[in-house]
């Protein structure tokens, strides 16, 4: 048995999936969040150990929260790197999924294939390790990744993408 279906690539799709629950935010994102959170803390710490030590001429607990700070904020900026490096690696995704015309799944019993204006990828469906569907989408993860908006096709094919996906992937 073999299933062909059309894809209609649309980038706002992607980064409603990607970007979903704040995931962009430099501020909300679940990878920055706590860290951002630590670090105002830290902030206002410093300020209240520091307004401490002016009052009492004492600055022991203000040099040993200066330390502290800057590894609380050594942590936020290497959060702060890995978010803006996975939103660029996102960027350059869409970039270039965005150049192709034609995009068509091929679905058979032996195989998974992707095939974008003439390039075609294969992936035999005992190489996925994780198989995540979603209400608003599926990702595949194999040898190459795959995401696959519910809104890039119509909602019989997204049905049966979903089902053939779920029985061979049981």
């Amino acid at each position: 048995m073999k299933i062909e279906i059309d894809i209609q690539f649309s980038r706002k799709d992607f980064e409603g999936i990607y970007y979903r629950d704040s995931q962009a935010d430099y501020f909300k994102s679940p990878i920055i969040k706590s860290a951002f959170r630590d670090l105002l803390l830290g902030i206002v710490t410093l300020i209240v150990f520091l307004i401490y030590g002016i009052i009492k001429s004492e600055y022991t607990m203000f040099i040993i929260w200066s330390i502290i700070f800057v590894v609380i904020l050594g942590n936020y900026i290497h959060t702060f790197k890995k978010l803006v490096e996975w939103k660029k690696s996102i960027q350059v995704y869409l970039d270039r999924e965005e150049k192709y015309s034609k995009n068509k799944l091929i679905l058979s019993d032996e195989y998974f294939s992707l095939i974008q204006d003439e390039k075609e990828t294969i992936e035999h469906w005992s190489n996925f390790k994780k198989v995540q569907i979603e209400e608003n989408y599926i990702s595949l993860d194999g040898k190459e990744n795959y995401l696959i908006p519910k809104k890039s096709m119509s909602a019989e094919n997204y049905k049966l993408l979903k089902d053939f996906i779920s029985e061979k992937l049981k």
